[in-house]
């Protein structure tokens, strides 16, 4: 991530794991997540 020049905060890293540790879907209106290849989001 940093290598693109997108950081992501703590918490944002925390929710992010969360949700690909139980295969969740993440709904958000953030574009934090968006980079994120695994993660299914919706807005």
């Amino acid at each position: 991530m940093e290598k693109g020049g997108k950081v992501m905060g703590v918490q944002d890293q925390m929710i992010a794991a969360h949700a690909l540790a139980n295969e969740s879907v993440l709904v958000m209106s953030d574009k934090a997540f968006e980079f994120l290849p695994n993660l299914i989001s919706e807005n």
